[in-house]
């Protein structure tokens, strides 16, 4: 992969505080890009963008609950103010209560559907439109399938939600690439992609070069593709 391959291309990235999203959005930002950081809190947006600056890259942190509609049109609106348009789409859907389904509170259900679920499918809508208008884009989504985060007691509205969103990319890559807006989905565990993407001497360096290279004109020719990612394989699944 050439240094400086998304050289000013503007990558939005949701859920951008929280896991695997920081080392993805560092990564991004070494090759060039303009990062538009979103997430609900200024606490888990101020050290990405500290550490984004520190290493000369380009990052601008957008606050708001980019599950609603009406914050999430007016955010969009601010990044084309800022820079006339958005190249990648990267959504991070990170919401995990931990709650046995018995007791669940039906907020926190709704709430982890909410945002793990319906701010990918609006997000997605509205900058794929943007995306068509432009001639074309790149999504890359974030989605957790280990059975070590989703097969365990209390977590039934998280499982919910990922498996929700790995069959919305799967449709999203469908549809879109008629309008050439390609989409891959990358699946793995929070943490250990957020390991892989940080830390470049290890198989996180492929990872990252994985995703850049998804997300670039060099992959123009490629859509609908998704990786399950362990500590030192990237596989391409059916």
């Amino acid at each position: 992969m050439n240094a400086g391959s998304l050289k000013n291309q503007v990558v939005l990235i949701t859920g951008a505080g929280r896991p695997p999203a920081p080392g993805l959005a560092a990564a991004l930002a070494a090759q060039g890009a303009i990062v538009a950081a979103n997430d609900l809190s200024p606490v888990l947006l101020d050290p990405l963008s500290a550490a984004v600056t520190a290493q000369g890259g380009r990052i601008q942190a957008y606050i708001a609950d980019a599950s609603r509609g009406m914050p999430l049109r007016a955010m969009l609106d601010e990044v084309l103010e800022d820079f006339g348009r958005i190249d990648i789409l990267v959504n991070n859907p990170r919401v995990r209560p931990d709650a046995p389904l018995l007791a669940m509170d039906e907020w926190d259900w709704q709430r982890t559907i909410e945002m793990n679920l319906n701010g990918p499918f609006l997000v997605t809508q509205l900058v794929a439109r943007l995306m068509k208008d432009q001639g074309g884009g790149a999504i890359l989504n974030l989605v957790d399938t280990q059975p070590a985060s989703l097969e365990v007691p209390g977590r039934a509205a998280y499982a919910a939600s990922q498996r929700g969103m790995l069959a919305l990319s799967q449709a999203a890559a469908r549809e879109l690439i008629a309008y050439n807006i390609r989409v891959h989905t990358l699946c793995t565990d929070e943490m250990l992609l957020d390991t892989l993407f940080s830390q470049p001497s290890t198989p996180g360096g492929t990872l990252s070069e994985l995703a850049i290279f998804l997300c670039s004109p060099e992959a123009a020719h490629l859509s609908g593709q998704i990786y399950r990612v362990s500590y030192n394989t990237e596989e391409r699944m059916p």
